[in-house]
């Protein structure tokens, strides 16, 4: 298969370089530059990254003073990919790469922040079933929702606390108004969350949305000189209130 290499450079950290084969894992794209830009790391901290892919947004944490960054994609050559690619920035020993879904393999490990690029783009029901690992790592569900509400659903049991018993982690997320921000403002504070927002972006339509454009509210995107732009947003959340199951 043929492998591509591409060079980021970002505002926090010099180069970072990977390789992928993008018919096997998700290229990196603007959403995972905004947020590897405004990534809030602190020197030491263990940190998860989900849907991780090419490992791009594990080595920017890692670079940024990460003591360990666990990495978890449901698509093993993501996993295989991410390893890879830490060795090649010379994190491997920072970064591990797990396969799974979400949180499902991480037992009960806590971390001082959890960040995430999922996928967000909505997908006719009938079509769901049949997507390929590039497919998984774009659409979830007919809103775009079923990936990022599951991650905010269960982000407060993985995230750490003080010995006092406050609760110190954060969440960090990349995400887009194609998928109704302010449904990702009302989860968050279902779940006990403030919501910060730490960066936004106008962006051009992906060609994917132009595929599943009946399902995408208009009131969602903004339509300029017939071209359709989605707002990018990068949150960072803190729990304000313990919330029972």
């Amino acid at each position: 298969m043929a492998s591509k290499t591409v060079t980021f450079n970002f505002e926090t950290i010099n180069k970072v370089r990977i390789r992928f084969d993008p018919k096997m894992v998700f290229t990196p794209s603007v959403f995972s530059r905004l947020l590897a830009n405004n990534l809030i790391i602190k020197d030491q901290d263990i940190v998860l990254d989900l849907c991780c892919g090419s490992g791009l947004l594990a080595i920017v944490a890692a670079k940024m003073g990460a003591r360990k960054v666990f990495a978890v994609d449901i698509n093993p050559h993501a996993v295989y990919t991410t390893s890879k690619n830490a060795r090649l920035n010379d994190v491997g020993n920072k970064v591990i790469a797990i396969e799974g879904h979400l949180y499902q393999p991480l037992g009960d490990r806590k971390f001082h922040l959890i960040f995430s690029n999922p996928p967000q783009t909505p997908i006719f029901s009938h079509l769901e079933n049949r997507l390929d690992c590039i497919g998984r790592a774009i659409f979830a569900g007919l809103d775009g929702r079923k990936v990022i509400d599951e991650i905010i659903d269960n982000a407060r049991n993985y995230l750490a606390y003080t010995p006092d018993g406050t609760q110190t982690g954060k969440l960090q997320l990349v995400t887009t108004s194609i998928i109704d921000f302010d449904k990702t403002v009302n989860r968050l504070k279902m779940n006990g969350f403030d919501c910060n927002i730490v960066a936004t972006k106008r962006h051009l339509f992906r060609k994917e949305y132009y595929m599943v454009l009946p399902l995408i509210n208009a009131n969602l995107f903004v339509q300029d000189g017939g071209k359709f732009f989605e707002t990018i947003y990068v949150t960072c959340s803190h729990m304000v209130e313990l919330v029972s199951n």
